[in-house]
């Protein structure tokens, strides 16, 4: 009897522990929660990659101490929910709501979405993480089915990258033992990471973004491209090219490329060696990270620490004793060979080590504020009042580099030479001007006494003498300086004699300087020593004559593929000359372009070690006729499936026919539809078209130039159209039209 009792009321007290579960869902109520264990629960996600827009499906499977799963519909301890971003929404269905009130509290984190705004029926729950991490509250939620899970709906409208995590302590505001508070020891399960694609897929914009905006040399640049379509969603899969100048907006040679990852991201690593400011773009199909005045992104090289001291005063020159303004000159250099202007950021020191007796100087150190700088030719300097005749040895050193240098102060004796020399410029420059002494061109030549010593003084009395006034007249005359006008006709040219003339010794010294015209074009000369080609330009006027602009004119260089522009110099001011250094990959012949502000241009090629083979392509004559789906190809007869028409005055000529025209072969024939963009590529040149835009970019020998249609391409009855003319001259071809057989011919 008693066995039956006990087991009756056993049996009550397992109907009665069935009802909890279904207890635990009234308001107000207290009811039982199950306890996890973070280690032995876990995450999953039904797609780790997909579009911008659809949604994915996080499950979390909570297990108790001994790995078990929770019972089904058995409400779970709290955690927290944690994203990468913010933007992305995450729901729960209310199917998991174990106790509303916990959820809709006023500090709770999540917000009741309901069917519709007249609608009290919710459909979802999303976790608001404006504040951080969210809160799921003891009890809020239960576990469903045989699996005893939580699933959670995640979606993004925007391309990203997110990852989600879920923990049993606050992950923003927990700490153990001093350390963060994401310790993996608070985590249920796996982060889990989901990459929303972008649906677009249609460039819109390029932004570049260096990791540094001051680097020193020989340190890596980290440059990061990001390609953007129109909803600023990053567009993965695509080849970003990154260029450099040192100059804002001209001078651009490609330095590599990299492929942006699924971000939208591309990142790549350049080292610079050159000190100075240097600019640089990123470009994929038709748009390029520039700015509106195509300015790059500037970053500045500083120079490594010294380890270089040179003097640039000659050994053993002589001094004036008398001056206070003797200038002793030096450089300082860093490994890569440039030249540091700050002296007290390197501690340089001048020391005399050695002068005559009865000299103060002996042992005098210079330094600091002692030490100036000659910006014009980044030298240093200090200047010296020597007290005796005699011998002075300067030593020189900075960071362990050091350097001596003896020079003689001497009493500057008689002149036995006057000598007259340009200061820079070699030319006057012949213009219109209403009024010559305000307008016309000047130029400014050094009259310098030299002594039996070689120790040059200005000289401070004497004559000067035009041999024809009409061409170049002396306008002023200083302390051993002299300034000559020139001619306000600029058809006035010739060479004027310009003589010198010291009154106290009757020394005379002569010089002939070149009146000559405005630039008219650039000659170019360069030299080679290893795979390094050194190019001088010079402007030039129209009869050939070597002349200048009067201004620091820019250029920009337009160079292939392999060669890297170093040391640009502008075009001086007074000598019309520039210079820049072309330094090559590998050997073989490499064809440049020089566009100047002005819009004088120069094409030249140099060639580096053995020339390559000159390559060959295109089809030499080609003939099509308007409306005639038949052409001709250096005689030979061939039929197109679309015929040339004109449409608002421009001829258009299907792609097929034109490529095969200029020897494109059917599989180099390239066709983005996502991007609208048609490659075709032959072995010496590539031609990228896009549709609806006027900009052709040709790259040819590695040279990259663009030419502008007046009309863009488009696409006709599924087909897509090309303007003849611009098509033709980007492939270098003679374009012409005969209106008798309204016919189009290509010649290349």
């Amino acid at each position: 009897m008693k066995s039956k009792k006990l087991f009756a009321i056993l049996t009550l007290v397992a109907f009665l522990m069935t009802l909890v579960p279904a207890m635990a869902f009234g308001a107000g109520e207290d009811v039982a929660y199950a306890a996890y264990n973070e280690g032995y629960s876990k995450t999953d996600v039904d797609d780790e990659v997909l579009d911008a827009g659809d949604s994915t499906t996080i499950t979390v499977e909570f297990r108790d101490d001994d790995s078990n799963r929770l019972s089904e519909h058995s409400p779970v301890d709290e955690f927290w929910v944690k994203t990468s971003k913010r933007t992305v929404k995450v729901t729960v269905d209310p199917e998991y709501v174990a106790n509303k009130e916990l959820l809709e509290g006023d500090n709770s984190g999540f917000k009741a979405i309901t069917k519709d705004e007249d609608s009290e029926e919710i459909v979802a729950y999303e976790l608001d993480f404006s504040d951080g991490p969210v809160h799921v509250p003891k009890g809020a939620l239960k576990v469903l089915g045989s699996r005893s899970e939580i699933e959670f709906e995640i979606t993004s409208a925007a391309a990203c990258v997110v990852e989600i995590s879920f923990w049993s302590k606050n992950p923003d505001m927990e700490k153990k033992d001093g350390g963060s508070g994401e310790d993996s020891l608070y985590r249920i399960g796996a982060v889990v990471e989901i990459e929303f694609e972008s649906k677009e897929g249609k460039i819109y914009e390029v932004n570049l973004i260096p990791d540094d905006t001051t680097v020193t040399a020989g340190d890596e640049i980290t440059l990061t491209a990001e390609v953007l379509d129109k909803n600023n969603d990053g567009i993965s899969g695509k080849t970003v090219t990154f260029y450099k100048s040192d100059e804002p907006n001209s001078g651009w040679s490609k330095i590599g490329t990299a492929t942006t990852n699924r971000k939208g991201e591309a990142e790549f690593e350049y080292t610079e060696t050159e000190a100075g400011d240097f600019y640089y773009y990123a470009k994929c199909g038709n748009k390029d990270s520039r700015d509106s005045e195509k300015k790059g992104k500037k970053i500045t090289v500083e120079p490594e620490e010294p380890s270089v001291i040179e003097f640039v005063t000659d050994e053993g020159k002589c001094f004036d004793v008398d001056a206070d303004d003797n200038k002793i000159k030096f450089v300082v250099k860093d490994v890569y060979g440039n030249k540091i202007t700050s002296p007290s950021g390197c501690e340089v020191e001048v020391k005399v080590t050695s002068a005559p007796d009865d000299s103060d100087l002996e042992d005098e150190i210079f330094k600091d504020k002692d030490i100036e700088v000659d910006n014009e030719d980044e030298e240093l300097y200090i200047e010296v009042d020597f007290d005796e005749v005699g011998e002075y040895t300067f030593k020189a050193k900075v960071s362990g580099a050091s350097a001596i240098l003896t020079v003689k102060a001497v009493e500057v004796g008689d002149p036995v030479e006057i000598d007259v020399r340009f200061d820079e410029k070699k030319s006057l420059i012949a213009k219109d001007a209403d009024n010559r002494d305000e307008d016309a061109d000047t130029l400014k030549l050094e009259v310098v006494v030299i002594d039996e010593n070689g120790v040059e003084t200005d000289a401070d009395d004497y004559k000067v003498y035009s041999s024809n006034v009409s061409l170049a007249k002396v306008k002023e005359i200083d302390t051993g300086e002299v300034t000559l006008l020139g001619p306000s006709d600029k058809d006035d040219r010739g060479v004027v004699t310009i003589t010198v003339v010291d009154r106290g010794s009757g020394l005379t010294d002569s010089i002939e300087v070149p009146v000559v015209g405005e630039p008219y074009a650039i000659d170019v000369d360069y030299t080679v020593s290893g795979k390094t080609a050194t190019v001088t330009l010079q402007y030039v006027d129209d009869e050939g004559e070597v002349t200048a602009s009067g201004d620091d004119d820019n250029y920009e260089i337009i160079a292939p593929e392999g060669i890297t522009i170093r040391e640009k110099e502008k075009f001086d001011e007074d000598s019309g000359e520039a210079s820049f250094k072309a330094i090559a990959n590998e050997y073989g012949e490499y064809k440049l372009t020089v566009v100047t502000d002005e819009g004088i241009a120069k094409k030249f090629e140099i060639v580096i070690g053995e020339p390559k083979d000159e390559q060959k392509g295109g089809k030499g004559l080609v003939t099509m006729f308007i409306g005639s789906t038949g052409y001709v190809v250096n005689g030979v007869p061939l039929i197109s499936d679309v015929a040339p028409f004109i449409k608002d005055g421009r001829t258009f000529v299907a792609v097929r026919p034109l490529a095969n025209a200029f020897g494109v072969a059917p599989e180099n024939i390239g066709w983005d539809e996502v991007t609208g963009t048609v490659t075709l590529t032959r072995d010496d040149i590539t031609v990228t078209i896009v549709i609806g835009s006027n900009d052709i970019e040709v790259v040819q020998d590695g040279v990259i130039s663009t030419v502008t249609a007046d009309v863009p391409a488009f696409i006709e009855n599924g087909r897509t159209v090309l303007p003849f003319r611009a098509v033709g001259e980007a492939f270098g071809a003679t374009v012409s039209w005969d209106e008798a057989t309204q016919s189009v011919t290509y010649e290349l």
